[in-house]
This record gives C-alpha cells, structure tokens and sequence, in this order.
C-alpha cells in the first residue's frame, strides 16, 4: 500500500465503527466493538470494565470540534500518528483543546492522563458541551465528563484507548 493509501485506511477507521468477523457454527457473525474506550485505571494500572465511556466513531467527538477527516489526514502526513497532537512549532491539532488534541490517536496506542490533564478535559468537555448542536456529540461529551470527575473523585487516572 501506498503512504497515502495508509493514511485513508487510517481515517476512515476513525470515522467509522470497528467490525470484526467470528465464527459461530459454521456461520459468520459480525461482532461490533467500538472504536475505542476511555477507562478509569488504578494504581496497578488495571482497567475497570464498569468505569467507561465507549467510542464508537471518533468523528462524532471531532466533528463537534471542527475537525474535518482531510484535518486528520493533513496532521497525520505532516506530523505522523504519534505527535500527540502537538507540532514541532506548539501548535495544537484541535487549537484552544490540548487535551483532544492529545488523544486524537488513541485508536493506535493508548494515552493516560496525568491529574491536570484530565481536569482541563473537564473544560474542554464543558467548552463542547455547550456549544454543539449535535445531540449524540453532546451525549458523549457528557459521559466523558462525568467519568472524568469520577477519576478526580477517586484519584484515579484516565486511559484513552482501544478495546
């Protein structure tokens, strides 16, 4: 495949639901998981099954920021995957959401959040939460805010990541 070709792959897999394929006597089956997941981990850095939000299209979380699928493409081919969402220059992949911009790519390697960085993913969930017309960005919006708390509350980190 060529770069480009990889890079297309990439974004739509972002965009899209994740599929897989199991067998169960002698019949396909489609087995739906999402995207990614966002867990509250402990100390031993063990995920909790009962702490998290699910992803199941990553546009619906940067499409409420502005982000179009040729942004991701554009980042990713000047920047590559592993940026964390930050250029060589400081600037930001999603301007005025370090945070988002951080985990943009956590369908490829996970990102765990340090105290202050899940605390101005409050704001950042705040910021969109107010200001998106899309019902379902709002909803998830919501659900990664209130887990964000619960990790403040418990003093526990934050994982973005992949099933």
């Amino acid at each position: 495949m060529t770069k480009w070709t990889n890079v297309l792959v990439a974004v739509l897999l972002m965009l899209g639901e994740s599929c897989d394929g199991a067998q169960s006597g002698g019949v396909k089956e489609a087995h739906v998981s999402p995207m990614g997941q966002i867990r509250i981990i402990d100390r031993a850095l063990k995920p909790s099954d009962e702490s998290r939000v699910d992803i199941w299209k990553y546009g619906t979380i940067y499409a409420a920021l502005g982000v179009t699928s040729e942004r991701f493409a554009d980042w990713e081919r000047r920047y590559g995957m592993d940026s964390l969402g930050v250029a060589p220059d400081g600037s930001l992949f999603v301007p005025r959401f370090p945070v988002l911009s951080k985990v943009a790519w956590t369908y490829i390697d996970p990102v765990d959040l340090s105290d202050s960085e899940t605390r101005e993913l409050l704001n950042e969930c705040e910021t969109v939460i107010a200001a998106t017309i899309d019902g379902a960005a709002r909803d998830l919006f919501v659900q990664i805010r209130d887990l964000a708390l619960q990790a403040i509350r418990e003093s526990k980190t934050l994982r973005f990541g992949h099933p």
